[in-house]
């Protein structure tokens, strides 16, 4: 009962996003952009500090009179420019406040897509909901502030997503620095409670992958470049999930889906040489366990995931090195 009252009113929230109110609203520009701003945020997580502003339509239109200048200029940090998409890191200014973001936008790279789009939601609009869908839902993310889109009659021509910045290390590179044996002179913490902070990083893995699964969420692109851990001292570390393009929402989680989710972390982590297997083991302990649920036989669950990652490597090697072979005939 619990749970179908929690998805009815999600999905009232959910509908909240598409229409005009204190925290969402919809805007026109000129040429044709049109789309969606974030007035103010009620769930406030992974350390946002656009979360705390409340922001007003007039402060968006002045800041996005001229979108495409927005991803132009030597403010601007190219993250990446390839056909999928182009990806920049700059400071842009709303009202009085100067905000931290991520700017993206997509490119077609097959023509035949374009008959596609017209019939769908952009990608950035479809992200920009999702995201919001996911914080409602207590999974931290980084905070969509603002959806564009352009079309002349039903064709689209172009897209763009602004996101806020998340100032925290992958996850990777979180795990190799405090799982690392040697000594940290600057660490505030001791060996053990380095460990220990681990072990809750790993659990908090397959916790999060649990809430999308148990939301009917899938990520066909789950791995450590796509996660960063926001950590303060005297706090509880939370994942923070990015890169929303491979989230779809979907009418069942299968079992293959979510071993399919489980197999995408149990190779990100195979690939950090800090993880060993009770790490691995901690964060599928973390997917399986519930709130009165009692002890788990997870050796069944173990398996299948082993069988299921080794063969994700050797199609990975196999991939990369037919790859090598056509750069060499070039």
């Amino acid at each position: 009962f619990a749970w179908r009252h929690r998805r009815r009113l999600w999905a009232r929230r959910d509908r909240r996003i598409r229409s005009d109110n204190r925290y969402f609203q919809r805007i026109s520009l000129s040429r044709g952009w049109r789309g969606h701003v974030v007035l103010a945020s009620k769930r406030r997580m992974a350390g946002s500090q656009a979360a705390l502003i409340e922001f007003t339509t007039a402060d968006w239109l002045e800041a996005l009179a001229n979108p495409e200048s927005l991803l132009e200029g030597d403010r601007c940090e190219v993250i990446k420019d390839t056909r999928s998409g182009h990806v920049v890191h700059r400071t842009i200014t709303v009202g009085q406040h100067k905000l931290d973001v991520y700017i993206k936008r997509r490119s077609r790279k097959y023509a035949w897509k374009i008959i596609l789009d017209c019939f769908r939601l952009p990608r950035a609009i479809r992200t920009f909901r999702l995201g919001h869908a996911l914080l409602t839902r207590r999974i931290a993310t980084a905070l969509p502030l603002a959806a564009l889109q352009r079309r002349v009659g039903p064709f689209l021509l172009d897209s763009i997503l602004i996101t806020e910045t998340v100032d925290s290390p992958r996850l990777d590179q979180f795990l190799t620095q405090w799982l690392t044996d040697l000594p940290q002179q600057d660490s505030p913490l001791d060996q053990a409670q380095r460990w220990k902070l681990a072990q809750q990083v790993l659990w908090q893995m397959g916790r999060m992958l649990q809430r999308l699964h148990d939301n009917n969420f899938r990520h066909r692109d789950l791995k450590s470049n796509n996660m960063l851990v926001r950590w303060s001292p005297g706090s509880q570390p939370e994942i923070v999930l990015l890169d929303l393009d491979g989230l779809k929402r979907v009418r069942k989680v299968t079992m293959r889906m979510r071993f399919q989710g489980l197999m995408r972390l149990n190779v990100s982590l195979l690939r950090c040489s800090a993880v060993n297997h009770p790490g691995q083991l901690r964060m599928l302990l973390g997917y399986l366990r519930r709130p009165g649920s009692g002890g788990v036989n997870f050796k069944p669950y173990w398996r299948v995931l082993e069988n299921w990652s080794a063969d994700k490597l050797r199609q990975q090697i196999e991939d990369r090195q037919k790859k090598q072979k056509t750069l060499r005939k070039h």
